[in-house]
């Protein structure tokens, strides 16, 4: 195990599954000997620094039993959460990172704890603030938060009410990062970078056309024609096939002005190139030197290097 920069006392991953350390070692589930108790550190982290009452949690977690009945589970349960999170506290102590005021629950996460989906906000916020005066960094800090979505929130949970929003919500962060980090790529001139990264984000969601039509737009500058021509083929097939629709005007239109330049026809634009725009409307110029973007896509099980630190924020939790 290698710590970088900063030593964590818990370690959190919640995106392609979830994985939790605890002073550097993996807790195997046996410790959570309650599956509820699982469960409800999940929850609270989807409500994490917020209150959440325990008549919220009841009907969570207890719906079908009496306020008497429920009150005891969730005692039970936040016992063996309490051991799981500081498994030396004294009885009677104040938990450091569970904190009940008023009748509510309120999971407190300090900078002892690291948590991917922090982090990836962090990031995202960071590139969003510095997109316009300093490209680079920005770009960076998205190559940091893309490496962080292995996979969705917590997919072992798909039909847990309580975990749809924030799935939904991380994974549309995720695309339009992609996005946003495939444009600055290409402005940089790094075609096989922005190529990459769109591919690599439609292995997570083929449904995205916006996704289809910026590989398009990059293969053309990238003098790759039969690729973009490729592509637009495979997102109609997809549309047709699975919502019975053709592609939308936009991506028609931009099919239509690539095979134009394929077969020769002179360019509206007048440049050698289609004039091909980023998916956000900005035109980008012919493609300069390229530069591959290596992304690890492999999920927890494929890892056994442990890093977390501010420089090293991707942690692996679960060694080979």
């Amino acid at each position: 195990m290698s710590i970088t920069g900063h030593r964590y006392t818990l370690c959190i991953r919640t995106f392609g599954g979830f994985q939790f350390m605890r002073n550097g070692k993996l807790v195997p589930l046996s410790e959570w000997k309650l599956h509820k108790s699982l469960q409800l550190f999940k929850y609270l982290l989807v409500h994490r620094g917020q209150p959440v009452s325990i008549p919220q949690l009841l009907g969570v977690f207890w719906p079908d039993m009496t306020e008497q009945r429920g009150r005891r589970n969730l005692q039970a349960t936040l016992y063996v959460l309490r051991r799981v999170l500081e498994p030396d506290l004294a009885a009677f102590k104040t938990s450091r990172y569970l904190i009940y005021e008023k009748g509510q629950y309120i999971l407190s996460l300090d900078r002892t704890v690291w948590l991917d989906l922090n982090v990836f906000d962090s990031h995202i916020r960071r590139a969003s603030q510095l997109k316009e005066h300093d490209p680079d960094t920005a770009r960076q800090s998205l190559r940091a938060a893309l490496k962080l979505y292995h996979d969705r929130f917590l997919p072992e949970d798909l039909y847990e009410d309580w975990t749809v929003y924030t799935r939904e919500r991380y994974h549309d962060l995720f695309i339009q990062a992609s996005l946003d980090y495939a444009e600055l790529e290409a402005a940089a001139g790094n075609m096989s970078a922005a190529i990459s990264a769109c591919r690599k984000a439609l292995a997570h969601d083929p449904y995205v056309e916006e996704l289809h039509r910026a590989l398009m737009r990059y293969y053309a500058i990238a003098n790759r024609r039969a690729d973009a021509v490729q592509q637009y083929r495979q997102c109609r097939r997809m549309l047709e096939e699975e919502f019975g629709v053709a592609p939308s005007r936009k991506t028609e239109a931009l099919y239509r002005e690539i095979v134009r330049e394929d077969t020769g026809e002179e360019n509206p634009s007048g440049s050698h190139h289609p004039s091909v725009t980023s998916p956000h409307g900005i035109e980008r110029p012919a493609s300069g030197p390229q530069s591959a973007t290596s992304f690890n896509g492999q999920g927890y099980p494929h890892r056994s290097e442990i890093s977390c630190g501010p420089t090293a924020i991707d942690p692996p939790l679960m060694a080979t």
